[in-house]
C-alpha cells in the first residue's frame, strides 16, 4: 500500500456508551429536550429535522454498514453527537463500535488531532484513519471495510460543489459507490453554532482562536472578520461570526 494511502485503525473494547456517566446523562438529556415537540425554536427545528434523517439511516443500514467521515471540524462534531445520542437511545446495551473515517490532511493542526483523539476516546470510535484525496481513500475503504455502504457527512449547503446534493445522494460516477447521508445539509453556521452551545458539545479549540472553518495548517488562517478591533492580534471566538457567508474567509 502507498504511504499516500497509509490506514491507521484504533480499537477499543468497551462498548457504544463510552460517555462518562455524568457528561452522557446531561449532554444526551439536552438533545432530548430539543426533540420536544413544545419546543417550536429554531434550533429545535434543526435538530428534529437532522434526527428523523439519522433515524430514517439506521432503519436502512446496519451500525456496520455505516461510517461518519469526521476531520475534527464543528460541523462533523455536532452530527456525531446527535448520531450517539440516537444510538444510545436505539441500543443503550450495544457492544458495537461506530465507524470514523478519518482522511488527514497534509499538514494537520496539532490542536485538532488533539481533539479527534480525544473524540475517539470520548464516544468509542473505531476510527479509520487515511492520508490522501477522498476518492483515493474511499477506494481504499471499499477494499478494507467493504461492509461500508453508506457515509454519514457533516456537510452544508454554503460548503463548496454542495448546493446540489440532497439529503441521500449516492457518489458521483467514477467515484466507489456509497451512499452519502446528510442530515445537517440545510442549517446555517448559526445553527451549528447554537446546537453546540445549547447541547454544551465539546468542540475544536481552534475555533476560540478566530478560525471558522479548518483545513490544512499551511493554508487556513483566523477569520479575519473576527479580528478584534482593540489593535491586538486576537480574534473573537468563531460562534461570534455574524455573516455566515463569511464562514471561509480564513481558507485558501
Amino acid at each position: 500500500m502507498s504511504k499516500q494511502h497509509k490506514i491507521n485503525v484504533h480499537k477499543f473494547s468497551l462498548g457504544l456508551p463510552c460517555l462518562d456517566d455524568e457528561f452522557k446523562a446531561q449532554n444526551m438529556e439536552k438533545v432530548y429536550q430539543l426533540l420536544d415537540p413544545a419546543n417550536e425554536s429554531t434550533t429545535s427545528a434543526c435538530v428534529k429535522g437532522a434526527w428523523g434523517v439519522i433515524q430514517q439511516t439506521l432503519q436502512l443500514y446496519s451500525l456496520d454498514e455505516l461510517c461518519i467521515s469526521f476531520n475534527g471540524g464543528k460541523d462533523c462534531t455536532v452530527l456525531l453527537h446527535l448520531l450517539h445520542a440516537a444510538l444510545c437511545k436505539k441500543q443503550s446495551q450495544s457492544t458495537q463500535q461506530l465507524n470514523a473515517l478519518y482522511i488527514r490532511y497534509d499538514s494537520p493542526f496539532p490542536q485538532a488531532e488533539e481533539f479527534i483523539s480525544q473524540t475517539r476516546e470520548r464516544y468509542n470510535l473505531n476510527l479509520i484513519t487515511m492520508t490522501g484525496n477522498m476518492k483515493e481513500a474511499l477506494k481504499t475503504l471499499k477494499k478494507t471495510h467493504p461492509s461500508i455502504k453508506a457515509t454519514l457527512l457533516g456537510t452544508r449547503r454554503h460548503d463548496p460543489f454542495s448546493d446540489a446534493l440532497h439529503t441521500f445522494s449516492s457518489t458521483d460516477p467514477g467515484w466507489p459507490h456509497y451512499m452519502r447521508v446528510n442530515p445537517i445539509l440545510d442549517w446555517h453556521h448559526s445553527d451549528v453554532w447554537s446546537v453546540i452551545k445549547k447541547c454544551d458539545i465539546p468542540y475544536c479549540s481552534l475555533y476560540d482562536q478566530g478560525y471558522t472553518s479548518l483545513g490544512s495548517a499551511h493554508n487556513t488562517a483566523p477569520n479575519p472578520s473576527l479580528k478584534c478591533e482593540d489593535g491586538s492580534d486576537r480574534y473573537k471566538p468563531a460562534f461570534m461570526l455574524e455573516d455566515g457567508n463569511l464562514e471561509r474567509a480564513g481558507r485558501n
